[in-house]
């Protein structure tokens, strides 16, 4: 048995990168090796004020043993990233990481971007990274969408030594993972180096729980994400429902995962929608695969993202899908084939696939059995699973 390390962000039970976490955890199960994740603090460290954190740093020094973060039961060591920012506060704590998994013989990245993986750079170990997109790409898709965060991170010193770490962490590593197509091409674009060994793993779904429904669907849109995250653009989701009410005046949205922030509701209220929406707060598997069964369209608005997890859920679910062209998304759906792709920001057009749908049961059978016959072809457990063993054969020979 051989130890592994998984090398993430904080291990909240919900969201794409854990359960990215959790694939990788199985695999690594089914090969009867241990499995700790070395992951970044947010919750579990001081924010009140810099003498808090700092007095936190001397009471509990860094990384410090956590178990069972997780639902999935996950042993790991926190690294607290405060009072600095993560980027830099990465390279604080990598010689201490170093220290506590030197032992390891089996390193892999896990995130939605990679900066999570600047400790692994010290380790002088082969280790793989599964990522879902470029950093430069989440911060212009934030920053878009109005966070002064984000535009700071992309100038001055922060945007270099972000593009050094992505670079170095890129450089380093044996097998690049990507969530998709979308976000290999940017790899080749930016790190024309490392394209050679960068491959696609899209993130697999259990198409036996995600499936297709025994019976009629009801008349609502559907849209599961992290909504308070800018790149969703609820702007434009809200004023779709608005246009695809004017036909269809009882139509509903109902969003799952985390609640709402102030700003979202703002929108909300402005947006004159507030009686049709329905936060349904995170939902078990169970529940979440039953509400893509029930649901008439999935709409997804964002303006950036390296994939989409939900999307591949709403397909492998038979689900008709209207998404905007935002990156990941124009690598799996086919356009009128699977869904439809409107320009980001279209809401006109995006109502209008979505009234196209609602208003031809022929067009919406189509699309569902399209979209899962593609959803068992290219991202089954079995399929991806299988591409995700054979890199950890390639970089670890002895164990797989």
């Amino acid at each position: 048995m051989a130890k592994a390390c998984i090398y993430s962000i904080e291990p909240i039970d919900h969201g794409g990168v854990i359960a990215k976490v959790r694939v990788a955890k199985n695999i690594l199960d089914r090969f009867g090796h241990s499995t700790s994740i070395l992951y970044t603090a947010a919750h579990q460290v001081p924010t009140t004020s810099l003498i808090a954190k700092l007095w936190h740093f001397i009471r509990r020094p860094f990384p410090y043993k956590t178990s069972n973060v997780t639902a999935s039961q996950f042993d790991g060591y926190a690294v607290p990233h405060y009072p600095l920012s993560i980027w830099r506060t990465n390279k604080l704590p990598a010689y201490i990481a170093r220290k506590g998994f030197a032992n390891a013989d089996i390193h892999f990245v896990i995130s939605g971007s990679n900066h999570v993986g600047w400790p692994a750079t010290t380790q002088d170990k082969p280790y793989i990274i599964w990522i879902g997109t470029l950093y430069q790409d989440e911060l212009a898709g934030r920053a878009e969408r109005g966070s002064e965060w984000a535009k700071q991170m992309q100038i001055g010193r922060n945007r270099q030594e972000l593009d050094k770490q992505e670079y170095e962490i890129f450089k380093n590593a044996s097998v690049i993972l990507t969530n998709g197509g979308h976000t290999a091409q940017r790899i080749a674009a930016e790190y024309p180096d490392f394209a050679a060994k960068t491959q696609v793993a899209i993130y697999p779904v259990d198409t036996d729980i995600f499936a297709p429904p025994a019976k009629e669907r009801k008349p609502f849109l559907l849209f599961t994400a992290r909504i308070n995250d800018e790149r969703k653009d609820v702007y434009t989701l809200f004023e779709t429902l608005r246009l695809v009410r004017q036909t269809y005046p009882n139509m509903r949205l109902k969003l799952t995962g985390e609640a709402p922030v102030a700003w979202i509701l703002d929108v909300l209220e402005k947006s004159g929608q507030g009686d049709y929406v329905d936060f349904l707060g995170y939902l078990s598997t169970e529940d979440l695969a039953q509400l893509y069964q029930d649901a008439s369209v999935f709409v997804l608005s964002s303006n950036q993202e390296g994939l989409g997890i939900v999307m591949l859920e709403a397909m492998a679910s038979g689900l008709p899908i209207v998404s905007t062209k935002c990156g990941g998304p124009e690598s799996v759906i086919m356009h009128n084939e699977t869904g439809f792709l409107v320009d980001v920001g279209d809401a006109k057009q995006m109502a209008a696939y979505v009234s196209q749908i609602l208003d031809s049961p022929i067009l919406a059978k189509s699309l569902s059995e399209k979209s899962r016959q593609y959803a068992l072809d290219n991202f089954s457990l079995t399929a991806v699973e299988h591409k995700i063993v054979d890199a950890l054969k390639s970089v670890y020979p002895a164990l797989f």
